[in-house]
């Protein structure tokens, strides 16, 4: 309904300050002359994830909604978003501190 689109408007915008943020804390971790290479990397992920994250998605939801599997789970393109989150937050909390250095 429409109401919850308008709903959902700021909550979006939200999402759209996190890129731009990680690119500016991202930018002081590496020196002045490694900056255009951190932006490519950086812009290049996002890039080839906006290509594949909307194909996985759509696959995982045809997969777990046609009704060849014996159970219905429409909910499955979440379960799976989950669970890349959860393996990105383990490499997050593994990676080296400042100290280790």
């Amino acid at each position: 309904s429409g109401w919850l689109l308008l709903l959902l408007i700021p909550i979006s915008a939200l999402g759209a300050i996190g890129f731009p943020a990680l690119q500016s804390i991202a930018s002081r971790a590496v020196p002045d002359d490694a900056q255009g290479a951190l932006q490519g990397v950086m812009t290049s992920l996002a890039s080839i994830a906006m290509v594949i994250a909307p194909l996985l998605m759509t696959q995982t939801f045809a997969v777990f909604t046609d009704g060849t599997l014996p159970f219905y789970l429409p909910g499955a393109p979440f379960l799976l978003a989950a669970l890349i989150m959860a393996l990105c937050l383990m490499v997050f909390l593994r990676r080296p501190t400042v100290s280790d250095r």
